[in-house]
């Protein structure tokens, strides 16, 4: 049976599905039978089974007892945490309710504080507007202290006068934003100002006294703080007076020990030499003493300059000035003007000493203008009404100018007296030359001045008048000594000399209206010329007489007189002879030389005055061929007595002139 069992159980086994599960628990249950498998063991399977879940379950149960008595030990652990968790959120809640409060504690002290602040930013504000701090009031209150140093004067810092024009900031803050709402507030901020102003004001004052020996020096150095001590003292009118006063006194004297040294020592070693070495040239001498106080001016304007505006003041005259450097101006005007008063004297007397040694009336003129042309110049720096100006430059230029017209009216007086004889030639005398070279020298020098060109012509008139009307003068009395008293040689004489004047005048502009007023004389006396050459050709022609008959016979009335050919010596055959002696003379050139034309010193003149002669003899024979070819006067043949035309006659003369 067992034999036949197997085979069955075989079979069994082959037919299971080959199951992995399956072979990992009989895997498993293998273990149970490690040395045999029968069936004794086989019986024995459940109990070993159970034996070993038991084991499995005891130590299960040991596991988890350990696992139990942690939890119990987590579980106590939580426990207290909870506790402990609600004692905090009984804490938390308290420290909510604490810490509410002292956040709306904090925000109110916020607030607080904020208002402090802005509170503190108005006391601020406040202060820094209408009060000085501490340190400012002592720099302006407190006194200097003595110098360590012997005779070294005390210093005023650029603090002090920030903090004087912080006052001044203070006073217009107090009159801008308090006058209208808080007029108490600002009465009293001024009270309490008033006493620190003005003891700073004290103290600038003394300060400034106390510097003024450096002003000593011809050219001291100007601090920044200097300026800025005359700049602040120009509230106080009276302290400022009184620091003018003292500037005066010392520049006036270190300028005028600085002039006196230039006119009698000279410069450092000798140079430049002394300005009185040239004493005996009176235009060298006089401007070497202008030119010195020309400097001496700008040099000081530009001390006072930088004194009162400082080295970065307005200096062009064309600039934009507000108020205050106007009156700066003023103020350096007036202290510039006292200052030169002193150099007035002594450069006055020496001008007049030098007018008294009477130098030459070129010289004169050249001194007068010299003297205005510094006068011009130096009102650039100083005003016009200043004692340097008015009444030293200007009354020498006037002096010169009296010393100058005197010395003309002496000579003319005495070549009046004694008018020279015109030469042979009938050209200018030699006075009228020299004369005319010492015009000519004066309007150079006049030419260069400062005059302006509209003021020129009405400056020089003067001038003019008193150097050519006795130049005319003696031209014409001159002319009254030629011999015969010839008309001829009078208008050539007057001529040659005018038209000597006139191109001398004609030069400069300031002159030029008076050599065109020149010209109507000159043409008054070249009519006189023409006419006489005119006259003595025709007479030379033979046919002076006859025109003399006919222009009479012209003069008489149309409706009276008789025919031209039956006036005396206007017939038919005394005409015909004068004409072809006309004719004849024509052809000869000593018949139509001028003479007196050819004596003129101008050529242009001189060709004018022969064109004009042509043209007086070719009108007066135009007006004679009229009338005898007129049938009124009743010629015989007229054409045979007058056989040319006036423009032949004109071609005639026309050749010979050329």
């Amino acid at each position: 049976e067992e034999t036949a069992a197997n085979p069955l159980k075989l079979s069994s086994l082959l037919e299971l599905e080959a199951d992995e599960e399956i072979f990992h628990a009989l895997d498993h249950l293998s273990e149970y039978y490690p040395q045999k498998n029968d069936e004794q063991a086989r019986q024995n399977l459940l109990g070993d089974i159970e034996r070993k879940s038991l084991q499995t379950h005891r130590r299960f149960l040991e596991s988890f007892e350990t696992i139990n008595t942690q939890l119990s030990q987590v579980e106590n652990a939580v426990g207290m945490m909870r506790s402990t968790c609600d004692h905090m959120q009984e804490r938390l809640n308290e420290t909510n309710s604490s810490v509410s409060r002292v956040i709306s504690r904090t925000q109110a002290l916020q607030e607080k504080r904020k208002t402090t602040e802005e509170k503190k930013r108005a006391v601020q504000n406040y202060l820094e507007h209408f009060q000085l701090s501490e340190n400012e009031r002592n720099l302006l209150t407190v006194s200097f202290e003595p110098s360590q140093d012997s005779g070294a004067d005390p210093e005023l810092s650029l603090d002090f006068f920030k903090a004087l024009k912080r006052v001044q900031q203070i006073n217009m803050n107090a009159k801008t934003f308090l006058r209208a709402k808080y007029p108490n507030a600002e009465i009293a901020i001024k009270d309490s100002l008033s006493l620190t102003q003005q003891a700073a004001y004290d103290k600038l004052y003394r300060w400034i006294q106390s510097t003024f020996k450096q002003f000593y020096q011809i050219t001291p150095e100007i601090s920044e703080e200097m300026t800025l001590a005359i700049q602040a003292i120009h509230d106080r009118p009276v302290l400022l007076q009184h620091c003018l006063e003292g500037i005066i006194d010392v520049r006036s004297s270190a300028v005028h020990t600085a002039f006196i040294d230039a006119l009698q020592r000279g410069g450092p070693n000798g140079i430049p030499k002394p300005i009185e070495i040239h004493a005996h040239d009176p235009y060298r001498y006089v401007g070497d003493m202008l030119g010195c106080i020309h400097q001496l001016l700008a040099s000081e304007f530009e001390i006072l300059h930088n004194l009162f505006m400082g080295m970065d003041g307005p200096v062009s005259p064309h600039s934009q000035e507000s108020d205050t450097v106007r009156e700066y101006k003023a103020k350096m005007e007036r202290v510039l003007s006292k200052t030169f008063e002193n150099i007035c004297q002594p450069f006055q007397a020496r001008v007049e000493q030098v007018l008294e040694s009477k130098p030459g009336v070129v010289v004169l003129f050249r001194l007068a203008n010299l003297l205005d042309f510094y006068a011009r110049t130096v009102t650039k720096m100083i005003p016009e009404d200043s004692k340097l100006v008015s009444l030293c430059i200007t009354e020498c230029k006037r002096k010169a100018l009296a010393e100058f017209y005197q010395s003309l009216s002496k000579q003319s007086d005495k070549v009046l007296e004694d008018p020279p004889s015109p030469p042979a030639t009938l050209s200018p005398p030699a006075l009228v030359h020299n004369v005319l070279n010492n015009l000519m020298e004066i309007m150079a020098v006049f030419d260069s001045s400062l005059v302006p060109q509209e003021e020129r012509q009405q400056e020089f008139t003067p001038v003019l008048l008193a150097i050519l009307e006795p130049l005319l003068k003696t031209c014409t009395l001159s002319a009254t000594l030629l011999p015969n008293e010839s008309e001829s040689d009078m208008a050539v004489f007057m001529v040659n000399c005018l038209g000597l004047i006139q191109n001398s005048l004609a030069g400069f502009t300031f002159s030029s209206a008076r050599a065109e007023e020149l010209q109507g004389q000159i043409d008054a006396h070249m009519e006189t010329l023409v006419t006489e050459e005119a006259r003595s050709m025709l007479q030379r022609c033979k046919l002076g007489a006859k025109l003399e008959i006919f222009q009479d016979w012209e003069r008489e009335p149309k409706e009276s007189r008789q025919p031209l050919s039956y006036v005396n010596q206007m017939d038919t055959r005394q005409l015909s002879t004068a004409m072809r002696s006309f004719e004849e003379a024509l052809l000869d050139i000593s018949t139509t030389a001028m003479t007196q034309c050819d004596k003129l010193f101008s050529s242009r003149l001189k060709q004018i005055a022969r064109n004009n002669v042509y043209q007086m003899i070719i009108g007066a024979y135009t007006n004679l061929y009229t009338a005898v070819l007129e049938p009124s006067n009743k010629y015989e043949n007229p054409t045979l007595i007058v056989p040319y035309k006036p423009e032949q006659l004109h071609t005639m003369l026309s050749s010979q002139s050329s």
